[in-house]
């Protein structure tokens, strides 16, 4: 399963990928396993242009197929609060700068 995360000052992103071993995205669409992180944030902030393009490590990939994705979203890929896409993919939001799922497709 492929996570992608573009809020940069959570604690569970690393590289634009979220590591976190379960994530919960609620009924608004929004990531409610973000958890603001001050390292993250002054660490991305001070490195940006090292940010700006997905650089490939040579350490072992977090392999995402057992994470599971709760979600009370009203959206296609919800099955009895299991999220069923094959990846999801969390930005900031426009108007209140909180992580949603755009993934999301409404039903």
């Amino acid at each position: 399963m492929d996570i992608k995360c573009k809020k940069c000052d959570c604690k569970h992103n690393k590289g634009c990928t979220c590591c976190a071993e379960k994530i919960k995205v609620g009924k608004n669409i929004d990531c409610e396993t973000y958890e603001f992180s001050e390292y993250n944030s002054q660490n991305f902030k001070q490195y940006t242009s090292k940010n700006m393009f997905e650089i490939s490590s040579l350490e072992p990939q977090i392999s995402h197929k057992d994470v599971k994705i709760y979600c009370d979203a009203k959206c296609l890929f919800n099955k009895q609060g299991i999220c069923h896409a094959n990846g999801i993919t969390v930005l900031e939001s426009n108007y209140d700068n909180m992580p949603n799922c755009v993934t999301q497709i409404n039903k």
